[in-house]
């Protein structure tokens, strides 16, 4: 007779550090508001002439969209010498006006 536990998965378990599907919980970090994440930017060496217009403009699409358009600005995660948040905006812009 074949008995069905409640669990059939033990190995599976918060304990061993999974969740029922076997998968890994990962601590999550809290997310940023968009002047942290312009701050973090500043920190990494980005350079932001207007900063109420740049958080408008990150609010409009996303960290991580932008972050696509300005890869090729930086290098070992900092920005490279003299680069501003308008010339990135400009590069998102243009590809925007492009793919229209």
């Amino acid at each position: 007779m074949h008995t069905i536990y409640e669990d059939s998965t033990p190995h599976a378990t918060h304990e061993y550090g999974a969740n029922r599907a076997g998968s890994f919980s990962i601590s999550m970090k809290p997310p940023l508001s968009f002047e942290e994440q312009i701050d973090l930017m500043i920190g990494r060496g980005l350079i932001v002439n207007d900063r109420p217009l740049a958080i408008r403009r990150l609010a409009e699409s996303n960290y991580y969209r932008l972050r696509g358009y300005w890869l090729t600005y930086e290098g070992d995660n900092r920005f490279k010498p003299g680069v501003t948040f308008e010339q990135i905006w400009d590069t998102y812009e243009l590809d925007a006006d492009l793919r229209n």
